[in-house]
């Protein structure tokens, strides 16, 4: 495209206009270079952080691998230790056959369920004789592990103690082995065998350098600095056990070596070190690389330097403004072609117009990036998560989300069944009941979220104004069932609708989820009644009791965090609702006490009086200091109660109770036969019951046979000495005494009465007897 400039021959000192543009576009072409160079640099810098800490978190997860490997086998070696074969064979001073096929058979069965057990041998000492898992038996003279286990006794092998809940085992390096040894069951010269795991390196170096870039290297060390797959993988020579030590003593980032960036992470567990080599090139981005994340910057940096150079000219040089007014085509030219620019500035604009384009698109990703947050938080939410009001604020707002914590909150579930997956259904049928909510939301100014709970289950979260009705919006939700009946007949999908109750809170919505699903599996109410029976409270004194409960289940559900979150925030509104702030309090504090009292199996003494607070040294605190008491002392309950029901989980408990689960028909079963069946003293099982449980060991097999009873009094026509001998007594009269001790009633009264009115469940925390499960 040719111009002419006509008025640059009037100009008189053309000279000074070409110096004075051509200096201003140097100028800006250098500043400009030196711009592009720093951003450079930053993004090469940025980019080596970020190679790094990559590197080192692949590090650590390699090696939190290779501890759990090693600690699974520990735990392995634990278990097979309480074996009952194992046990009596070790304390045995005779070699007796029927014995050893069974700790052979034993040994061969652990080995061949974990890939990682290449040989697992018994060591017996009063017996002179060595069990291995491949069904063979040595005297020790005779063994091929006589000398290993001579080391392993003698401690020249250089063992490494694992320690997990007071279990102790050790692993050492002998030869190219890798072996774990366990002493049972005393360590030392009082033990009467030793229990060891040769491990298969092979599958062991495998599993560690299986997810291994292609361009790294992984080299494991011990806690000694020897190589532990020496005879897998070549170790580099440069690689000393100083190199290591001033490695881990320095503990700054990585280190440089012969064009090689080493990586290390060591085991808090083994102290073994995993060393991770990579080409030190990789880790810093190439020069396409950069030129590919600064092309938009150099283009509109370039852009930008023109424009500035021509516009500052004009400033300096008067006439050039003449000279931009004075562009004119040549005769004949077309512009009818949209394609064909008339001069460089529409040329700019139109690279402008396309920064702005992108700028929207930018735009719309950081929309999308919002909606995903807030997607997740609901998520949270629903699923019964507990967050401080902070934190879901922040949430809000950052994503810019229409939601506000406080309005009114009601869950509604759609539901499909369970041979159906809401996946497999066109998205034009879920884009038309988003279409259906959406015009639902406008006529009753309310908001909506939909989220995908389950492979046949939607739950759809509404928002309306706090300042509405509570009738109008009960009265809404009448509107929504009809809705969605025409949707699901339209398409002859079998949705079930139902709504939990409405609260005033976002934080709430996970109990209103949990009442809808309820709602659900009762079958019983529709979905408006469901949410109609519940009416946001005005008086907060009768939600707090239903508060209590809800903190419990959290508990329960070994969730102490989120316990304490929502019982700190039904304080909080305990302490703004007004009225009788002081008596709301007290009634908090005794619906958990009564809820806490309800739970089964808890040693309740151990909630001593000191844990609660005394209200009359309360009456004198202001409100301010009165709450957060409330709130250190709720808190305190909580994690105690959350400690005595971990205590319920003890594996020697959990044992014992599986045993009487099994054998609990037999008439002879003690305490001493399950202690002696799960390999500990009577006292100490005793001990346990008592600590663990609040009973002890007879009361636990009474209820529980008790318990199994009632099953066959309720759902069989046998006579009650038929069911006296299948609960576990010997007797009839017995099995009455008992009977009568837990339910206050004789057999044949229990009977008769659940023939007129079934058993209620009188608490949300049990049903009279309930053993733990």
């Amino acid at each position: 495209m040719n111009y002419t400039f006509e008025p640059i021959k009037q100009f008189k000192f053309k000279s000074n206009f070409v110096k004075i543009l051509l200096a201003m576009i140097t100028l800006c072409v250098v500043l400009s270079t030196l711009f592009v160079y720093y951003i450079a640099h930053i993004i090469s810098e940025k980019t080596l952080e970020y190679s790094a800490q990559s590197a080192q978190s692949y590090a650590n997860v390699i090696l939190d691998n290779t501890d759990n490997y090693i600690v699974s086998l520990h735990q392995s070696l634990t278990q097979l230790s309480y074996s009952r074969n194992v046990f009596q064979t070790s304390l045995s001073k005779e070699v007796k056959d029927s014995n050893n096929n069974l700790v052979t058979s034993e040994l061969a069965l652990t080995a061949n369920n974990n890939l990682l057990i290449q040989q697992a041998i018994l060591y017996i000492p009063l017996q002179n004789n060595i069990l291995t898992s491949s069904y063979k038996t040595y005297t020790f003279e005779n063994s091929p592990y006589s000398a290993m286990i001579s080391d392993y006794e003698r401690q020249t092998v250089m063992a490494k103690t694992i320690e997990d809940s007071s279990k102790v085992s050790s692993a050492f390096l002998y030869g190219n082995n890798l072996i774990l040894a366990r002493d049972f069951p005393l360590n030392g010269p009082k033990k009467l065998a030793t229990l060891f795991y040769f491990v298969d390196m092979d599958e062991l170096f495998r599993r560690t350098t299986q997810e291994a870039s292609g361009n790294g290297s992984i080299f494991v060390y011990d806690s000694f600095h020897a190589p532990v797959f020496s005879s897998k993988t070549n170790y580099p020579q440069e690689i000393t056990a100083k190199f290591l030590d001033d490695f881990l003593v320095t503990k700054n980032g990585y280190f440089s070596l012969d064009g090689s960036a080493y990586f290390i992470s060591s085991s808090k567990i083994t102290n073994w070190k995993i060393l991770y080599k990579l080409d030190e090139l990789s880790l810093s981005p190439s020069d396409q690389a950069i030129f590919l994340s600064l092309a938009p910057i150099i283009l509109i940096v370039t852009v930008t330097a023109c424009i500035f150079s021509f516009f500052l000219t004009a400033v300096i040089y008067a006439p050039i403004q003449k000279l931009f007014s004075s562009i004119q085509m040549p005769k004949g030219s077309s512009a009818q072609d949209d394609t064909v620019y008339k001069n460089e500035f529409d040329l700019i604009s139109h690279s402008f117009h396309q920064l702005s384009d992108r700028q929207s698109e930018l735009d719309a990703m950081i929309s999308n990036v919002s909606g995903s947050i807030i997607t997740k938080l609901f998520m949270d939410l629903l699923r019964g998560t507990q967050f401080e009001n902070s934190e879901v604020e922040q949430i809000l707002k950052e994503s810019k989300s229409e939601f506000r914590i406080n309005a009114f909150y009601v869950v509604c579930v759609l539901s499909l069944n369970d041979r159906q997956d809401i996946s497999e259904l066109p998205p034009s049928i879920i884009g038309e009941l988003c279409e259906l909510i959406s015009d639902y939301c406008q006529k009753h100014d309310s908001i909506y979220h939909m989220a995908v709970m389950d492979h046949n289950r939607l739950a759809i979260v509404f928002a309306f104004n706090r300042d509405d009705s509570v009738i109008k919006l009960l009265k809404g939700l009448t509107d929504l069932e009809p809705i969605v009946g025409a949707f699901s007949k339209k398409y002859r999908l079998p949705f079930q609708f139902n709504a939990g109750h409405m609260y005033t809170s976002i934080l709430d919505i996970g109990f209103s989820y949990k009442e809808a699903l309820a709602a659900i599996q009762s079958e019983s109410k529709t979905a408006v009644q469901s949410s109609s029976e519940h009416q946001p409270e005005k008086d907060h004194r009768k939600l707090i009791p239903y508060r209590a409960i809800q903190v419990l289940e959290l508990v329960q559900k070994d969730d102490v965090g989120s316990a304490v979150k929502l019982s700190n925030r039904t304080i909080d509104e305990i302490g703004k609702s007004g009225g009788t702030v002081y008596d709301n309090y007290k009634l908090y504090i005794n619906s958990i006490q009564d809820g806490i009292s309800k739970i089964d199996y808890i040693n309740l003494s151990a909630f001593s009086n000191d844990l609660l607070p005394q209200f009359k040294s309360l009456e004198a605190m202001d409100e301010e200091t009165l709450k957060f008491t409330m709130m250190d002392s709720c808190e305190t309950i909580i994690q105690q109660l959350g400690k005595m029901l971990k205590r319920k989980n003890n594996p020697y408990i959990i044992s014992c109770q599986n045993y009487i689960h099994e054998h609990y028909k037999d008439y002879d079963l003690s305490q001493n036969t399950a202690a002696e069946a799960i390999g500990v003293k009577s006292t100490y099982l005793s001990k346990l019951f008592k600590e663990s449980l609040g009973v002890n060991f007879t009361d636990y097999l009474n209820q529980y046979r008790i318990q199994k009873s009632l099953t066959l009094l309720t759902e069989t026509s046998e006579p009650l000495n038929d069911i006296a001998m299948q609960s576990g007594y010997n007797s009839v009269q017995n099995y009455i005494r008992v009977f009568k001790k837990y339910m206050n009633m004789t057999p044949g009264q229990y009977r008769k009465e659940q023939s007129i009115t079934p058993v209620s469940d009188p608490s949300p925390y049990r049903t009279p007897p309930q053993p733990p499960r």
